[in-house]
Order: C-alpha cells, then structure tokens, then sequence
C-alpha cells in the first residue's frame, strides 16, 4: 500500500448496541467514543470504535469462529483479506471500549471481571500501542473470535481533497452479556450510550461524522435488537460511498469583467 496519506487507509468500524430494559424506554442505544485532540478533522468527534487493519490482524484467521476469509472476502467483495476487516473491528473495539467480542476456553463469551479477565483487560494498552499482537492474546487466554456476530452494514471511503483518507467499512455487533465499554482514555477520552433519536437530535450537540449520522439513522429504523439483528442478517449489496467535498462559492470579486465597450 502507498505511504501517500491521500490513498485511502484500509480502516474497521464497529457499530456496538444494546438492549435497555423497558422500565427505562423500549428500543436499543449506540455507543459513541470521543476521539481524543489530536489535531486532525476527526479530533474531539463522537465515533463508533475503529480504526486501521493492522498487518497482525490476519494472523487471527485461525482463532476466528463461523467465517472464514474465503466467505468474508465475497461479503465484502474483495479477492482476499476480508476477514481481515472483521478482526480489526474486533481488536479496535477491546483496545478503545473495553469490549471483546470472544468465547473463553469455556465456549462461553469472555467475562473481564474475574481474574482472568483483569489481566486480560490489562493488555488493551499494550495492545493498543502494538507490544502485543491479538493473536498472542488469542493463544494466551484460549479466546476464540466471534466474527460471526459481526455483521457488514456500511462502506464509507474519505472524500478526495482530506489530508487524511480511509477506506473503512462499518459492522453492527451487540454488546456481548456480562460485558460494559470502558473508554481508553488514550484514543478515545469520554463515551456515552444514546437512542438513536437522541444521537440525531438538534439538541445533540455532540459533533458526529456524516459516516457515523448515516450510520445511526440506518440503526434508529428499527424499534429494538431483534428486529435490527433480522435485518443485518437479511442477504442485501452494501454500497460504496465516496462523498464529494463542497465547492467553495467562487468570490465574485474573482470574475471576469465585462469588457468595456
């Protein structure tokens, strides 16, 4: 891949949702990240978990259950690599939420309240900072990938014209049970759980990317977990979106005079 930051980054996002109990309000929440100041258009933004693939990543394949690449490359419409996709949104989602969408030793999800799973938290830094590969964690702690409660919704590529290009598909998953996301306070710096309604509300006014609003408004179509879930699951094409960046108005000042006569 060119090191020309205006070639699209191969990048993973997970759209990570839950179910509130009635006595609060019937329907399903977001979680939202905010990315820490760093300087660049995404600075201070509220996000989904993501980020780049990651060249460990494919050394996973072996530890994922119920997709393989051959099958995730045709759902993403690519030659190879598509599980690649999956296992990055999986390790953003640990590194920057605290989520991990894994089965323990026992084919049970993963629990990060015990013992095991404190020191299994205790490596979402090093994770993060690449001292530790997903795959060594995988051997260490017996973990099996659930990809296949990963489900492929969006596909969004950076207008051309941003310094900074990515090329990131989007993946719905549910909080798994026994788990809470935890900001790392290093990518990301605050969090919150929001009905879609209330992410989309004028009165929001946390900043959200045009990717992370669509996305939210394709989620807040269905009143609850299991009728979104039907959906993600249901065959349909995922479109590429490529926006186009707004043309400045030309200043009329600029314009060509009329030529005196």
């Amino acid at each position: 891949m060119s090191d020309d930051k205006t070639t699209p980054r191969l990048a993973a996002t997970i759209v990570v949702v839950r179910e509130v109990a009635p006595a609060t309000f019937a329907g399903l929440e977001v979680l939202l990240l905010r990315r820490a100041d760093k300087g660049d258009h995404n600075s201070g933004a509220w996000v989904f978990p993501g980020g780049l693939l990651d060249a460990t990543d494919r050394a996973c394949h072996a530890f994922c259950d119920g997709l393989d690449d051959v099958r995730a490359s045709a759902l993403l419409g690519v030659p190879e690599g598509g599980l690649d996709h999956f296992v990055a949104a999986i390790r953003e989602s640990f590194e920057e939420a605290g989520v991990l969408f894994a089965d323990g030793p026992d084919a049970q999800p993963v629990k990060l309240h015990d013992d095991a799973g404190h020191r299994l938290a205790a490596q979402r830094v090093p994770l993060g900072r690449g001292e530790v590969a997903l795959a060594d964690l995988c051997r260490e702690f017996g973990l099996r990938l659930k990809v296949d409660h990963l489900f492929y919704i969006g596909h969004w590529v950076t207008p051309v014209g941003r310094a900074k290009r990515f090329d990131t598909r989007f993946f719905l998953a549910v909080l798994p049970p026994g788990q809470e996301s935890r900001h790392d306070e290093v990518e990301t710096v605050e969090q919150v759980w929001l009905r879609p309604a209330e992410a989309l509300s004028p009165e929001n006014s946390r900043r959200l990317m045009t990717p992370t609003r669509a996305m939210i408004e394709q989620v807040g179509r269905f009143g609850g977990v299991e009728a979104l879930l039907a959906w993600a699951r249901s065959p349909r094409e995922v479109p590429r979106v490529l926006p186009v960046l707004p043309v400045p108005p030309e200043d009329p000042s600029s314009a060509p005079k009329e030529a005196p006569r």
